[in-house]
């Protein structure tokens, strides 16, 4: 619940930073907050940004997709000298999940790929981080990976609201006035 009490700030800076020139840049650094804190779900940032300033959703795409990977990249390094003990200590359900099992027959199997595969659909991707963690694999695949996977995801969410904001849009705005 607390991505609740940062939808308001998130939405202020946002639409503040709509009359700079940096406005993808601040989306960017956004995305990348969210992806490291686990707090905040992407769309809180990437839909109203979206919707404030539609011409320019294939910047916002571009610039959420890469602080997003950033940050997802940055876990799995903190995952990595945290270990399996402290892991499951912080995360106890994930042996016992079935998002957890399902993950990682897909990273033995494809490796990497399957990393792409999770950060595209909408489903959590924390287990596919601490399994890439803990296997080892090579940060710039993994950022790779994660930046394939968040473009394609962000491309469509981006696209279709660029395309189809006018309800959205006004009730954006209606909100804050």
């Amino acid at each position: 619940m607390l991505h609740l009490w940062l939808e308001e700030p998130i939405q202020r800076v946002l639409r503040k930073a709509t009359r700079s020139s940096w406005y993808a840049l601040v989306a960017g650094i956004l995305a990348f907050a969210s992806a490291v804190s686990m707090l905040v779900p992407f769309t809180l940032i990437l839909l109203p940004a979206v919707l404030l300033k539609p011409r320019a959703w294939k910047h916002l795409w571009l610039s959420c997709s890469v602080g997003s990977a950033c940050g997802a990249a940055l876990l799995v390094l903190l995952f990595h000298h945290l270990g399996w003990a402290q892991l499951y200590a912080h995360y106890p359900q994930l042996h016992d999940s079935a998002s957890w099992q399902q993950i990682m027959q897909w990273m033995k199997i494809y490796g990497v790929l399957a990393l792409a595969l999770v950060a595209a659909l909408p489903m959590a991707q924390t287990p596919a981080l601490i399994f890439c963690s803990i296997t080892a694999q090579p940060i710039t695949a993994v950022l790779l990976a994660l930046f394939a996977g968040k473009a394609v995801k962000y491309g469509v969410v981006a696209f279709c609201t660029a395309r189809f904001p006018q309800y959205f849009r006004r009730a954006l705005h209606h909100d804050h006035q």
